[in-house]
């Protein structure tokens, strides 16, 4: 007889947690965390016994519930509660994904009413990283320009007594530039951030740089090219709002501050036209977004999210120049700066684009690749596979 409510209480959960699987999943939270939702793994005996099935089904099961966003907001906070809090700040440990489906364990750091990523260098993976870009370079034409950018994360900038505890951005940087081939050119991004620390350049909620930090990435990469940079005071600057971003969402704590989603109109002047690819259903389709969507209030603001395939033209720019962008989300708020010096800005996520680059090259007249990542993207081996099998 004791034994019936516990009982009921277990079919009652395992009930709940069917109907959560059967309702329609939280389309929104992925994209806030700025990828697609993980598809159903396909059976094969490798898999079975590799183990591979099993982890890339979870992720599925993860992925295909209602209510996500706030299942997970639950748990980060409970999660949150259990974080190390020393004299210098609040430790937590949780699980990162970049949106590769690969899972790594990782650190963060509350303080001074941020929220920061601990950075922890895997050589090996950087190793893959620096090849993929090698990679791009030795399959395309030799006289299209090669440009390599790694974006460091506020961390690395914070007091010592917090940036101490993670591995050294610039020394990982370093390392991997060290590994590129001589024809392709690291835009040093690290120097021109650390000029202007006192400045909104990351956001506190968030992982990612403002629109002003990445103005400043913006003038490195045209510095790199010998080419004078856009100045900031020609674009009229706007405030869309207040909001907690992706960390704050993943970690919950009151001692994390709201951020303010600052931004500045590159687009007024410019005669733009931007198209959108993907693939649903094994066919593929266009669709429009915005670059600037008004809709939104965090860092989906810029071009709605993150896409497969993106093509910017601006048919005010006349220089016939194309610039290929291989990246990760870093590069949303970044291309909205480069739009007056290019015809063409094409950006291509490894994570979810399905075409081949070589066909990609051979269609479009593309004058400079710029791959451009942030730095913890080169600890993802995976990640680094994706650049290279865009060219398979």
């Amino acid at each position: 007889m004791n034994g019936k409510p516990v009982v009921i209480i277990f079919l009652l959960l395992l009930a709940s947690s069917a109907a959560l699987f059967f309702m329609p999943a939280d389309e929104g939270s992925f994209e806030r965390e700025n990828r697609s939702r993980t598809e159903l793994p396909h059976l094969t005996r490798d898999s079975a016994f590799s183990g591979e099935f099993a982890s890339s089904f979870d992720s599925y099961v993860n992925d295909n519930i209602a209510f996500r966003s706030e299942l997970i907001a639950a748990g980060r906070y409970i999660d949150g509660k259990k974080g190390v809090t020393p004299p210098d700040g609040k430790v937590i440990y949780a699980d990162r994904d970049i949106g590769t489906e690969t899972v790594q364990k990782a650190c963060m750091l509350i303080a001074d009413g941020k929220i920061m990523e601990v950075f922890s260098e895997n050589r090996d993976a950087g190793r893959t990283y620096a090849a993929a870009i090698n990679n791009i370079a030795e399959n395309i034409p030799t006289d299209i320009n090669v440009y390599a950018a790694l974006v460091p994360t506020q961390l690395e900038f914070s007091d010592k007594v917090y940036s101490s505890v993670q591995s050294s951005q610039k020394n990982a940087i370093d390392d991997i530039y060290s590994q590129l081939d001589p024809r392709i050119t690291g835009v040093d991004i690290y120097s021109s951030l650390e000029n202007h620390t006192d400045e909104y350049i990351y956001f506190k909620s968030d992982h990612h740089w403002t629109m002003l930090g990445s103005y400043y990435g913006y003038t490195s990469f045209m510095r790199a090219q010998g080419k004078p940079a856009a100045a900031i005071s020609n674009f009229e600057k706007h405030t869309q709002g207040e909001f907690y971003g992706y960390l704050y969402e993943q970690h919950p704590d009151g001692d994390i501050e709201k951020d303010v989603l600052e931004w500045y109109d590159t687009s007024k002047s410019a005669d733009l036209t931007v198209e959108m690819e993907s693939v649903k259903d094994g066919k593929p389709y266009k669709y429009t977004s915005p670059m600037f969507d008004t809709t939104k209030n965090d860092y989906s603001f810029f071009f709605s999210a993150d896409h497969p395939f993106t093509r910017i033209t601006n048919n005010s720019i006349l220089n016939g120049e194309t610039l290929l962008v291989i990246k990760d989300s870093f590069a949303s708020d970044f291309v909205p700066w480069c739009v007056n010096d290019y015809h063409t800005i094409i950006m291509v996520d490894p994570r979810t684009y399905k075409g081949n680059l070589r066909d990609l090259f051979n269609e479009n007249s593309i004058s400079d690749v710029l791959v451009l990542n942030y730095i913890f993207t080169t600890s993802f081996e995976d990640y680094c596979n994706m650049m290279i099998d865009m060219f398979k």
